[in-house]
C-alpha cells in the first residue's frame, strides 16, 4: 500500500502525514499517528482519540512536558502495589 510506504519515509511532509492520519485504512492512520513529522496540533488531538491514543503516545515527537502529564494522570501505585500492577501476586 503506497500510503503506508509514504509513512516509512521520515522526510514525508507534515501536511501529508496530517492528511494520512485521517485515512480510511486503520493501519495507515496508526502509522501516521506514530510518524515524527505529524504536526503537533494533530498529535495532541490523537491523544484523545480512542483508536489512536496509544500510537500517538508512542510518537517520538511528543514533547516531554506532554509525556510527563500523561504519566502524572496514571496515578502510579504505592511501592507495595507495584508487583500486583506488573501482574505478580500481591505481597500484602
Amino acid at each position: 500500500m503506497v500510503r503506508r510506504l509514504a509513512l516509512l519515509d521520515l522526510q514525508t511532509p507534515p501536511d501529508t502525514v496530517d492528511r494520512l492520519s485521517t485515512d480510511p485504512a486503520p493501519e495507515v492512520r496508526a502509522d501516521a499517528a506514530r510518524h515524527p513529522r505529524l504536526p503537533l496540533r494533530r498529535l495532541i488531538e490523537l491523544l484523545d482519540d480512542e483508536e489512536l491514543a496509544h500510537e500517538a503516545a508512542a510518537n517520538p515527537a511528543l514533547p516531554p512536558a506532554v509525556m510527563h502529564r500523561l504519566v502524572a494522570v496514571l496515578e502510579l501505585p504505592e511501592d507495595r502495589n507495584v508487583d500486583r500492577v506488573a501482574g505478580n501476586p500481591s505481597r500484602s
